[in-house]
């Protein structure tokens, strides 16, 4: 947490892989996007194209987010065994909660983290 934001960075192997996870959280999400209100929700998604283009057409607007396409030529810290691309997607939710509900909206994550392992 920052302040009022809560902030959660997710990556995933691939767009399948993000897709599969938002199918398993989706009614928690929804639930807490509720209590917010949508307008208070950020949703930064990134990875290579082909990955994105994957993943758009399952999107049909509930969620706030923003696509952003990655630079297949960008700086890479730990390279690929050769002949592997990249196709992991990352997300980055930023959640604006208001006054007073914190806890409350904290104590609906570990349903989230859970999906993660």
């Amino acid at each position: 947490t920052c302040g009022n934001k809560v902030l959660c960075r997710e990556g995933y192997k691939n767009g399948a892989a993000m897709l599969a996870h938002s199918a398993e959280v989706k009614d928690d999400l929804e639930g807490m996007i509720k209590k917010i209100g949508k307008e208070k929700v950020k949703i930064i998604c990134s990875g290579p194209a082909s990955e994105i283009e994957k993943v758009k057409p399952h999107m049909d607007g509930r969620l706030p987010i923003h696509f952003v396409n990655l630079d297949s030529g960008s700086l890479l810290l730990n390279a690929f065994p050769k002949g592997c691309s990249d196709t992991h997607i990352t997300i980055l939710p930023e959640f604006v909660v208001p006054a007073g509900k914190m806890e409350e909206f904290k104590a609906g994550f570990p349903k989230f983290y859970a999906a993660t392992k």
